[in-house]
């Protein structure tokens, strides 16, 4: 279909919102009249994951103005959201009467209990698995819990056995075998490289109850540490769907209890505080979230924040997103770059750019498949990569680490 790209871009971010003013409104309906291209509405609204909010939106502002097929396709993706999220919600609620009949604590991290808190419900918030924050001691109760029921290791990161549990590891991913419902079993907020130094006790602390649908009351992190947890997650992930930043401005929106000074004032002995100001910044920006005149004063005043809005923009509105070639083996530059220009502390971009270059100097698989050695000899493999790299991709290999380096001096 054809349409104004420019005004369907406005027309999405628009219907993205979580709270509409009557300006808003009826922007929406002009922009509908005038015919926005819907093919690349509904491809942003999906690839963001924000097709509930959208077809709440338009159903409720303009419904006479819809093409038949446009509502027809607006409304069987949101009731795809809906039966989703019913059934992550029911799987949810198990888990948690699992959990109390053996006397494990949990907070919930997003899922349910955020899109009910924030949406009103599990239908306009599309979340794909579930996060749970456990303590550390309940981990292998937890775990084994879950493995006696229907659970199993979905075969990503490590299978954390007893005593193999490394200083980056901070979550166990399962899945249900016969439902396919996907399960993350935290029991820290964030590895130790992003520096990020709220604690699962502070979340604990904070927790707030929640009712899911079905009455079974749930926790989940108290404003202050939610909205950190939103952030930091944000920014780890270079804010690259939409339906983050909806819940930043949700958050800033419904939570009237939630004081954004002192959100700020935690960021900053927390070492974040430029996180927050990002995320701030983008949902002031995209969704235009209110912000107090004093914080967007501190958000005005951060100039390095500016580049990576317009970045954001860029990524959550384009017709196709980027995808790294499957041959990259060296970080990425823009998710190196982007983490640390979200870091205000020197030495956190330095341990930053240390991780990611140890982790790009591991022998890994295709070192094996490079050269076959025997395995007495495995040791070499240290010496098989670098050659390997520099047949792969030139002085590159080489020239990047100084420039991560450099980058994490000068920030």
């Amino acid at each position: 279909m054809g349409g104004n790209p420019s005004g369907t871009v406005e027309l999405f971010l628009l219907c993205a919102r979580t709270g509409l003013s009557e300006s808003d409104c009826e922007r929406i309906r002009e922009i509908v009249r005038n015919g926005p291209d819907w093919d690349l509405m509904l491809s942003l609204a999906e690839r963001n994951e924000v097709m509930g909010l959208v077809h709440s939106s338009l159903s409720g502002v303009c419904p006479e103005l819809l093409p038949r097929a446009i509502r027809s396709r607006l409304r069987s993706t949101a009731l795809l959201y809906a039966s989703d999220g019913l059934q992550l919600t029911v799987k949810l609620a198990e888990v948690l009467q699992l959990f109390e009949t053996e006397g494990i604590e949990a907070v919930v991290l997003k899922g349910p209990p955020l899109a009910v808190s924030l949406y009103g419900g599990v239908s306009l918030r599309r979340f794909g698995d579930l996060d749970i924050l456990i303590h550390f001691d309940d981990f292998s109760r937890a775990r084994d819990l879950l493995l006696r029921n229907g659970f199993q290791w979905d075969g990503k990161g490590s299978e954390c056995e007893p005593g193999t549990l490394s200083e980056t590891d901070k979550h166990l991913s399962l899945v249900h075998s016969t439902q396919g419902v996907a399960l993350e079993l935290h029991w820290s907020c964030e590895e130790p490289a992003a520096r990020f130094a709220l604690t699962t006790e502070d979340v604990f602390q904070s927790a707030a109850r929640v009712l899911l649908p079905d009455g079974t009351p749930a926790r989940c992190p108290g404003p202050e540490e939610q909205f950190l947890l939103l952030a930091a997650h944000g920014a780890r992930h270079g804010w690259k769907h939409l339906k983050w930043v909806c819940d930043i401005a949700g958050l800033i929106r419904k939570r009237t209890d939630m004081e954004l000074h002192a959100v700020l004032k935690r960021a900053r002995e927390l070492g974040c505080r430029r996180r927050v100001l990002l995320a701030l910044a983008v949902a002031a920006e995209l969704l235009g979230a209110p912000l107090p005149a004093p914080v967007l004063g501190e958000v005005e005043a951060t100039r390095s924040l500016q580049k990576l809005v317009i970045e954001i923009r860029g990524t959550v509105t384009s017709p196709q997103q980027d995808r790294p070639p499957k041959t990259s083996e060296i970080a990425e530059d823009r998710q190196l770059r982007f983490a640390m220009y979200c870091r205000e502390r020197a030495w956190d971009r330095l341990l930053l750019a240390g991780t990611r270059y140890s982790s790009s100097v591991l022998p890994n698989s295709r070192d094996f498949e490079f050269v076959k050695l025997p395995a007495g000899f495995r040791w070499l493999y240290w010496l098989v990569r670098p050659v390997r790299l520099l047949c792969c991709y030139g002085l590159r290999c080489f020239t990047e680490p100084s420039r991560w380096f450099a980058e994490s001096i000068r920030g």
